[in-house]
């Protein structure tokens, strides 16, 4: 029974987790979205769900979200939502 819960959930992670983030808004999963997409390739739906995360004030979404932006080229943007994911607690974000 449990192997086939995990199968079932690796089959659909990528929609439970876009659900939970588009419709019940757990910031937590917006992030775990985003890595899935990312992982995969997709820049833009990457990029879409680490907004949502960070949109929420998750501070590692907006940790993540920054060093994104920077690797992109996007500097000043980058920085001000690192600076965000500093003042929200997350040490690492912090100069």
């Amino acid at each position: 029974m449990f192997l086939l819960f995990v199968l079932f959930y690796k089959l659909y992670e990528l929609d439970i987790q876009a659900w939970s983030c588009d419709v019940e808004e757990n910031t937590g999963s917006c992030l775990l979205t985003s890595r899935i997409y990312l992982s995969s390739g997709n820049l833009s739906m990457g990029e879409k769900y680490l907004r949502s995360s960070c949109k929420g004030e998750y501070p590692l979404g907006c940790f993540e979200l920054g060093k994104f932006l920077i690797e992109k080229g996007e500097v000043e943007e980058g920085n001000n939502v690192l600076t965000k994911s500093c003042e929200l607690g997350h040490e690492p974000a912090c100069p």
